[in-house]
């Protein structure tokens, strides 16, 4: 219903007649294998770079002690990942 180019006359026409602009539209391309690549991991397997990571658990399951392990070990460049013997410097708050 959503891809009927009907549905989407009447949808634009509507919003148009309320005084809203129809939003931006998007190209859908085929997925080229060539240009796939993958992943960078901060931490091979478990923190994935350039994504949003979670890390979930009950209270005192250990969440910000393997957070702090985890900015130790790559402040000494000691993880397999991207940054592995490549020490990086924690951002620091004001």
């Amino acid at each position: 219903m959503l891809g009927d180019p009907e549905f989407q006359r009447l949808i634009e026409a509507e919003l148009s007649r309320n005084g809203h602009q129809p939003s931006p539209r998007f190209e859908v391309v085929q997925f080229q294998a060539r240009d796939a690549r993958p992943p960078a991991w901060a931490f091979n397997g478990y923190v994935k770079l350039g994504a949003i990571n979670a890390l979930i658990g009950v209270g005192g399951a250990g969440k910000g002690t393997f957070v702090s392990w985890l900015l130790a070990r790559w402040s000494r460049g000691e993880l397999p990942g991207e940054f592995h013997e490549q020490p990086i410097k924690p951002a620091r708050g004001r």
